[in-house]
C-alpha cells in the first residue's frame, strides 16, 4: 500500500498525476472520504485500498499517518506559505470539526485567538506531528516538487522501490483538480486536456503570518526545520 498525505493545498493533486502512470493511483475516491466517520478506520481502509494502488487522501486524515499500512509521501507547505495560502479557507471549519478530538497531543497545547491565521497554523502543526511519528514516510516540501517535478517524483518511486515512469505534464492544479480529484476512476493523464497554466508556489511575505511562525517555532523548537 502507498499513500500521499498532505498539509492541504499544496500540489499534492498534482503530485498524483505525477505518479499514476508509475502506480494505480487514485486521488481521495469517495470512499476515502468516509474514512474519518468509521469507527475503525484501518480496518476500513484495508477493504478498500488495495496492495499495488497509490491513494492520496483528505488533509484530514492525517492522524492516521503513524498507523495506516505501507510507504507514505507527506508532503507540505512551509508553515508560512501555508496560512497565506489558506488563510481564507472556509474549509477550515470543517477540518477543526473533524479534528476536534483527533488531535495531536501537541497540537493541543497551542492557545489561540481563533484568527483564521492561528487555526490554520494549528492544523499545519497537527499534520506535522502526525508526520513526525509516523515510520516509511518520505517529506516533501512543495516548493521543491513545483520547482523540479520529475526529480521528485522519480525520488519518490525510488523510496517506493517501484520503477518510475516519466509523466510529462504542466497542468495547473485547479485543472487537476477537475479532471482527477474524488474520482473512482484511476487517474489517466493522456485522457486529460493540457493547459499552459503554471503553478504559482510562492506565497507573499506578510508580518502577521510570520508573527505567527516565530510563536509557534518558540513554542515547537522541534518545527524549526519545517519552515
Amino acid at each position: 500500500m502507498y499513500s500521499i498525505f498532505h498539509t492541504s493545498h499544496c500540489g499534492s493533486t498534482y503530485l498524483s498525476a505525477l505518479l499514476s502512470k508509475s502506480l494505480p493511483t487514485l486521488a481521495e475516491p469517495d470512499w476515502s472520504h468516509q474514512v474519518y466517520n468509521q469507527e475503525n478506520p484501518l480496518e476500513f481502509i484495508d477493504q478498500h485500498q488495495k496492495d499495488n494502488e497509490l491513494i492520496k487522501y483528505s488533509s484530514v486524515c492525517c492522524y492516521l499517518m503513524p498507523f495506516i499500512k505501507g510507504k507514505k509521501v507527506f508532503l507540505y507547505r512551509k508553515l508560512h506559505d501555508q496560512i497565506q495560502k489558506k488563510k481564507d479557507c472556509k474549509s477550515v471549519s470543517f477540518h477543526l470539526n473533524v479534528m476536534e478530538k483527533r488531535f495531536h497531543r501537541k497540537t493541543k497545547m497551542i492557545e489561540h485567538d481563533y484568527s483564521p491565521e492561528l487555526l490554520q497554523a494549528t492544523l499545519w502543526v497537527d499534520r506535522m506531528f502526525w508526520a513526525i511519528d509516523s515510520k516509511d514516510i518520505m517529506f516533501v516540501e512543495a516548493n521543491d516538487l513545483f520547482k523540479n517535478p520529475q526529480f521528485i517524483a522519480k525520488q519518490i518511486c525510488e523510496f517506493f522501490e517501484i520503477k518510475y515512469i516519466p509523466v510529462d505534464i504542466n497542468f495547473h492544479v485547479k485543472h487537476i483538480k477537475n479532471e482527477f480529484l474524488r474520482s473512482n476512476k484511476y487517474i489517466n493523464v493522456d485522457e486529460a486536456g493540457n493547459t499552459d497554466e503554471y503553478i504559482i508556489p510562492y506565497m507573499p511575505i506578510n508580518f502577521k503570518t510570520l508573527k505567527i511562525q516565530e510563536q509557534i517555532i518558540e513554542q515547537f523548537p522541534k518545527l524549526k526545520y519545517f519552515v
